[in-house]
């Protein structure tokens, strides 16, 4: 079964972002996709704020900030797959602070 997150901003291992985004995540707890975020969906649970795709079985480590998580998600191997991680509490306007929590959804 898969579950539908809309976040404001979504980013990239490569730092780009799109923004405005309703992410399905499949059964496995990995990435099925993505679309615009069009008004209310049913369905589909708002987190808000900032979350990163990366490649399945790469951990984020808590205190680096959206940047840094961007560059360790693109570095090494990289799998086929991805996991979507929430940066938590961490402001739209404020990626080079440090994120103290990064979850990972399901």
């Amino acid at each position: 079964m898969t579950r539908y997150y809309a976040c404001h901003r979504l980013y990239f291992p490569d730092g780009t972002f799109r923004a405005f985004r309703v992410v399905g995540v499949d059964g496995d707890g990995c990435y099925a996709g993505d679309a615009p975020l069009e008004g209310e969906q049913a369905g589909v649970a708002w987190i808000g704020g900032c979350c990163l795709l990366c490649p399945e079985g790469r951990l984020l480590r808590p205190g680096s900030t959206l940047a840094e998580a961007c560059r360790q998600a693109s570095c090494g191997d990289v799998s086929p797959r991805w996991w979507l991680w929430q940066a938590c509490g961490l402001p739209l306007d404020a990626q080079d602070l440090p994120v103290r929590v990064w979850r990972r959804l399901r």
